[in-house]
């Protein structure tokens, strides 16, 4: 096992390369990481990932790293799409939270009598 050959194997694990993508993307969107600032996030994340490979290889030498890398494939597929749901949904609840603060703060007359949220 030569770092050659862990890096050719890291190279390869395309579940974590996009695993690595969405955290990083999760990250700006939600401003913990800066926009210039994703690829160092990005590299970051594969160096850990080449130790993690390199930790595997020495205590689990039959471990099937390409299973594995599947089963991250399917965890970003699935944060992915979860991601996509749930950023509209934050979006709506946030309009909904300002037009009640704004239809408080202007004491605009709707059905209800009571401007507690």
């Amino acid at each position: 096992m030569t770092l050659d050959s862990l890096v050719l194997q890291l190279a390869g694990l395309v579940g974590w390369a996009a695993l690595i993508a969405l955290l990083v993307n999760v990250g700006k969107t939600f401003g913990w990481v800066k926009d210039d600032d994703g690829g160092l996030w990005a590299t970051g994340g594969n160096i850990v990932g080449l130790i993690v490979l390199f930790a595997l290889k020495i205590w689990k030498p039959g471990l099937d790293v390409g299973q594995a890398d599947s089963v991250l494939a399917q965890i970003a597929q699935a944060l992915g799409i979860l991601f996509k749901l749930l950023l509209p949904l934050l979006l709506q609840m946030g309009v909904s939270l300002g037009t009640h603060k704004l239809a408080k703060a202007l004491r605009i007359p709707f059905a209800g009598k009571s401007y507690s949220w």
